[in-house]
């Protein structure tokens, strides 16, 4: 099951593109998203009592996708989220955390189908044992 958040889009960055230290690149874009909340019993909108804007990541093929969308556009979005651990100066380690977006629709349209793949015949009649 994918992830999946609601909100108004705050901000869309332009597109950068970063090299890495072997030399490969790659486009990056970043959004910045104003989430909606939702009451858990009635489903109905709720403010969160707070500001409050998630930073998500687009790269490669992605970065165009965020064209078609602007500021102040209600959205819903298919993420990642992705991490890591490194060690800074100090020797400490330390954990690096990114939203990865995958997916962008306007909220209330219905998400397309994503076509599935048919399944290979097991052997066994699909036994485990």
């Amino acid at each position: 099951m994918a992830n999946q958040i609601t909100g108004r889009i705050y901000w869309i960055g332009a597109t950068e593109t970063i090299t890495g230290k072997s030399g490969k690149s790659i486009n990056k874009r970043l959004m910045w998203l104003t989430p909606f909340y939702f009451d858990r019993y009635t489903g109905e909108p709720t403010a969160a009592g707070y500001d409050e804007s998630i930073e998500i990541n687009f790269s490669g093929e992605r970065c165009a996708e965020l064209d078609k969308y602007q500021a102040g556009q209600d959205i819903v979005v298919t993420f990642d989220i992705r991490g890591r651990v490194y060690q800074n100066a100090a020797g400490e380690n330390r954990n690096a955390t990114s939203v990865e977006g995958k997916f962008v629709r306007l909220a209330g349209q219905q998400a397309e189908q994503q076509p599935v793949a048919e399944q290979a015949p097991q052997a066994n009649g699909g036994q485990m044992f």
